[in-house]
């Protein structure tokens, strides 16, 4: 039987690139590269088996992304986040939260409601189990996935691209330095407030509860970077 032969596509540059960017960006966003990390570019190159173009293609798009900091005769390095980058992109979310929460609650259906509270419902028994540090990388995982699956309810791509964007600078904060202990009990009250006001349909209420959770989230978040950087 004569042997046959496979023809496989091939995978152009830009698909490579494409890959080697969304697991740059889950290393660096999950805390595998901490801030400050000067990444190995041949170890990248020799573990993913892949050449120094598509890398250095993915590094570009996570440097205009604000993620790593590419400086010549030095190397490329993950970026610390500063205190105004959280500001401003805390801003940036409250403004999306509550300006899409009118179109969320005249689109939300019981199923779309029922799997927010999934969320929040996973979420607490995750924090009842104790908080290690996949746990505690998994708790914040999850409060992100609460967030942007409220604002995706609005059904706006554009909004939730930017929504993304703003996001970064405080979650791999939040999963870098670890907020208090004492901050996710609070937030575990703040999202069954806004559970509870999305439940009643009132969209005042859901975005007064989204601005104290922020503006709390926003401090506690301050305070675990200032934390890191004077010790």
């Amino acid at each position: 039987m004569p042997k046959k032969i496979v023809t496989l596509p091939k995978i152009n540059t830009q698909k490579r690139s494409d890959l080697v960017y969304k697991i740059l960006y889950e290393e660096i966003v999950r805390g595998k590269y901490p801030a400050g990390y000067k990444l190995d570019l041949n170890d990248i190159e020799q573990q993913l088996g892949i050449s120094r173009t598509p890398l250095k293609l993915a590094l570009h798009r996570l440097e205009l992304e604000g993620l790593v900091e590419i400086k010549a005769q030095y190397g490329t390095f993950v970026t610390t986040p500063t205190p105004e980058q959280i500001i401003e992109a805390f801003g940036v979310r409250i403004m999306i939260e509550t300006f899409i929460i009118d179109d969320v609650i005249k689109k939300m259906t019981d199923s779309d409601f029922l799997g927010l509270s999934r969320i929040i419902d996973h979420l607490n028994s995750l924090e009842e189990s104790g908080i290690e540090d996949e746990v505690y990388i998994r708790l914040m995982e999850m409060d992100r996935d609460f967030h942007r699956s409220l604002v995706s309810l609005a059904g706006n791509k554009t909004i939730l691209k930017i929504y993304d964007n703003a996001d970064v600078y405080p979650y791999i904060t939040r999963v870098l330095f670890h907020v208090k202990e004492r901050d996710l009990k609070v937030a575990k009250k703040e999202h069954a407030v806004i559970i509870e006001e999305l439940r009643k349909r009132d969209g005042e209420g859901v975005r007064q509860a989204i601005i104290l959770h922020c503006k709390r989230s926003e401090k506690s978040t301050l305070n675990a970077l200032k934390y890191y950087r004077e010790n």
